[in-house]
C-alpha cells in the first residue's frame, strides 16, 4: 500500500510502481 502512495507522489516512476504492483 505504501508503494501506491509513493507512486502517486512520484508520478515519474509510474512505470516502476506498476511493475511493483504487478
Amino acid at each position: 500500500m505504501t508503494i501506491d502512495i509513493l507512486c502517486r507522489v512520484c508520478g515519474k516512476v509510474s512505470i516502476l510502481c506498476h511493475y511493483m504492483s504487478s
